[in-house]
């Protein structure tokens, strides 16, 4: 029986943060072949540039005569296709902010006879693309942002808000992001989502894309405790759960949390420990006065100023961090943080590798799998 061929990989987003980031990674591993060919947003011109020393043609997506040509090169040679899509285009739908890029990128590579789709964006219509792979039989994965601590985070919080609905009824959550200047006024994708998937079905206040709050001035975040180092590129994001009143309720969710960070498979790699977390400059500085302001009003300062119990699982590089803040019977605060972006183009190569394997290339057209499918 013949050996069955690799697949090759075509990024769609191309000229996108994500998508260099995901590329440069994936050309490093050294066992996955990349298409020369990447498919950026529709309206741009066509471009040529490099990656990692390797050329790409920068084709937008709504010229596809152009692309045609290139992808039946691979098809000729009886080569699987397979799209990574980090693209973004945001409109405003019923007072919600959508990315409608991947809506569109699906059915182009149904057009193409792309066999396999690798999405990796924020704030996708998920049914909608889930929808389309289904019908045209193409195999598919959903894993926001690609970063496996933060999924890992993601899944617990939604199987939290199905197991416990209204939880935290009568509770408020702020919400706090901070990324590099250079995403301006674009609010973070993952913590929307949370919000959406979690936060609400819990029944906290405050759980909402426009009384989140995004940070990008570089002094507030060095006050936050994000190091020098990573202000070009980082994602924090802090969960602030409190309530108007003591809640016996706050300290059940830290203790159910407290389980997760240990015991998660997603982190076994993580070296987890109770106090801070062992590597400076990943742990947010809850008591910083940029962080306290929107607090004191709902808690009082004097709560705040109590001993705060940290239990946290930390990447061994020390540029991520899962962590739980607690101050019994009035806040929980759910965190993670990531310094840099390398953990997102780690865990596109960790994905990629899952669609050269057995499981994903024997599998049924248009079988979606999970991040559990890859751990």
């Amino acid at each position: 029986m013949a050996e069955r061929k690799k697949p090759v990989f075509v990024f769609i987003g191309a000229g996108g943060d994500m998508t260099s980031v995901a590329m440069r990674h994936s050309l490093a591993a050294g066992d996955l072949q990349i298409s020369p060919l990447a498919i950026s947003e529709p309206g741009k011109p066509a471009d040529k540039y490099k990656v990692e020393g390797k050329s790409f043609a920068a084709i937008p997506g709504d010229h596809i005569d152009a692309i045609r040509p290139l992808i039946d090169l691979h098809r000729d040679a009886e080569q699987e296709i397979i799209g990574v899509d980090f693209s973004r285009e945001i409109v405003e739908r019923e007072d919600k902010k959508i990315n409608v890029a991947p809506t569109k990128n699906i059915a182009l590579c149904a057009d193409l006879g792309f066999s396999g789709y690798i999405l990796g964006s924020t704030m996708v219509e998920s049914d909608v693309v889930r929808g389309v792979a289904k019908e045209r039989g193409i195999r598919s994965m959903q894993i926001t942002n690609m970063a496996f601590p933060v999924i890992a985070f993601q899944q617990f919080m939604r199987g939290y808000a199905v197991s416990n609905p209204n939880y935290f009824a009568g509770h408020r959550i702020l919400g706090t992001e901070s990324h590099q200047a250079k995403k301006g006024k674009d609010k973070s994708g993952t913590m929307d989502s949370v919000f959406r998937e979690a936060m609400v079905p819990l029944g906290l206040e405050g759980a909402t894309y426009d009384e989140m709050w995004a940070i990008r001035n570089p002094e507030t975040q060095r006050a936050l405790g994000v190091p020098e180092r990573a202000l070009p590129g980082h994602g924090w994001h802090i969960y602030a759960i409190t309530s108007f009143a003591p809640s016996e309720r706050i300290d059940k969710f830290a203790e159910v949390y407290k389980e997760f960070l240990r015991t998660n498979k997603m982190l076994d790699e993580y070296v987890r420990a109770e106090g801070a977390p062992k590597a400076e400059g990943i742990f947010p500085n809850l008591k910083s006065f940029e962080f306290r302001v929107p607090l004191l009003d709902r808690i009082g300062s004097e709560i705040l100023d109590e001993q705060m119990n940290v239990y946290s699982a930390t990447a061994n590089d020390g540029n991520s961090c899962l962590a739980l803040a607690h101050i019994p019977r009035h806040l929980v605060v759910p965190i993670h943080d990531v310094n840099g972006r390398d953990i997102y183009g780690a865990g596109c190569v960790r994905l990629m590798r899952f669609a050269q394997s057995d499981k994903w290339q024997t599998s049924p057209a248009g079988t979606e799998f999970k991040a559990s499918d890859v751990c």
